[in-house]
């Protein structure tokens, strides 16, 4: 008697997509048969399932919904180079068999533990999905957690934006290079560290005003640099490079810069510089009332005593922001990206804000349109209230 473990998720695998493995026994032909799951969570057991053969003597066990709850988003706001994303957790099952007049334990086995990690791809990216193409502890992986697109660069501003990379380094100690070069091409400064430790999945800051805290770098040497290209390593093993443009094109003051949760789970960010406005949509509470009233021994009618009468109100402050003029696959990205989300922060003058996106979107082509220009609508997550009269 025996149970085989038939199929298993890749080593990294997206909590909110499907964490399935399969399995078999050779002896599903027994009376009142059945499988029994234990989930172990972070090498803890969380739940235990009870599961019938589906198919000859084959079952599956998909254990995704368990994985999107003990998965939480990373947070941005770091002073440090590097920070654990702490978006992850590691999952293992133990598939037991069970048959007979009265079931008894039969066969056991283990799965391997996989680590689940906060994110949900399309359906169709993550049909093609390969951890090790991410895993920098593997050789030949060359790719960051993140929807962008390779084709175009990332901008930052010189000072006042940060911007964040998503690597999964596998708890192996990495190298950190950052080159920056001039607008000819020609190397600026450098640094290197070679002996970086990391976990599992790693969350960078990259922008200019933490590299020049954190790094030998100097708020000088992105004053004489057009971008960077920042390298994540493993020796001997996988090394992603981002280019990183510094954007000093004018700024009107009502620009403003989002970050939300990608859906490979990393955090973006995107400035819209041309405007914003903002606008807000009132509720208000009412009450009829007759319209005359007296006055001492006079009854009076008046047109300054109303028979509408508004004695309470609440306000929803909406946003609306406007990209620059962008290329098809800045936009398709923008789109793609950062509607669907369900975690974007704005920062302005006033603080950083939790913010809804508002309505749904279009994939804008070349050759309908040279440029583009994207306005997105989002709402404040606040309620203000009037005083109640």
């Amino acid at each position: 008697m025996a149970v085989t473990i038939q199929s298993e998720p890749k080593d990294y695998t997206p909590s909110d997509n499907p964490v399935t493995w399969t399995f078999s026994s050779d002896q599903t032909g027994q009376a009142n048969f059945y499988f029994q799951v234990d989930v172990r969570i972070n090498a803890v057991i969380h739940s235990t399932h009870k599961i019938f053969v589906e198919t000859s003597n084959y079952a599956h066990f998909d254990a995704s919904e368990i994985a999107r709850a003990n998965c939480s988003p990373p947070t941005r706001g770091q002073t440090t180079e590097i920070v654990d994303a702490a978006n992850y957790c590691t999952v293992q099952l133990v598939v037991y068999e069970y048959y007979g007049a009265t079931p008894s334990l039969g066969a056991q086995a283990q799965t391997t533990t996989i680590t689940a990690f906060k994110s949900s791809l399309r359906k169709e990216e993550f049909e093609t999905w390969d951890s090790d193409d991410y895993n920098l502890n593997e050789a030949g992986a060359d790719k960051v957690l993140s929807s962008f697109p390779s084709g175009i660069n990332r901008y930052v501003q010189e000072t006042g934006e940060e911007l964040y990379l998503l690597t999964i380094n596998d708890s192996a100690t990495s190298i950190l290079s950052i080159t920056l070069y001039d607008e000819a091409g020609s190397s600026v400064a450098s640094y290197t560290d070679s002996s970086v430790s990391t976990n599992d999945i790693n969350l960078w800051r990259v922008d200019p005003d933490n590299l020049v805290s954190n790094t030998t770098l100097t708020a000088q040497n992105f004053t004489d640099s057009a971008h960077y290209t920042v390298d994540i390593s493993i020796s001997t093993k996988g090394s992603a490079q981002t280019r990183i443009d510094i954007d000093r094109t004018c700024h009107p003051l009502t620009d403003r810069r989002l970050y939300w949760l990608d859906r490979f789970g990393g955090i973006e960010s995107y400035t819209f510089k041309l405007r914003s406005k903002i606008s807000g949509e009132v509720e208000r509470w009412k009450y009829q009332q007759q319209w005359g009233r007296w006055n001492g021994t006079t009854y009076e009618y008046s047109t300054s005593n109303g028979e509408v009468v508004n004695y309470g109100s609440r306000v929803q402050e909406k946003i609306e922001v406007s990209s620059d003029w962008i290329g098809q696959s800045e936009q398709n990205w923008l789109v793609r990206s950062l509607k669907p989300s369900t975690s974007i922060t704005m920062i302005d003058t006033d603080g950083t804000w939790r913010m809804n996106v508002d309505g749904g979107y279009t994939l804008k082509e070349d050759g309908l349109d040279d440029l583009f220009n994207e306005i997105v609508q989002l709402s404040y997550s606040k309620v203000d209230y009037a005083p109640i009269v």
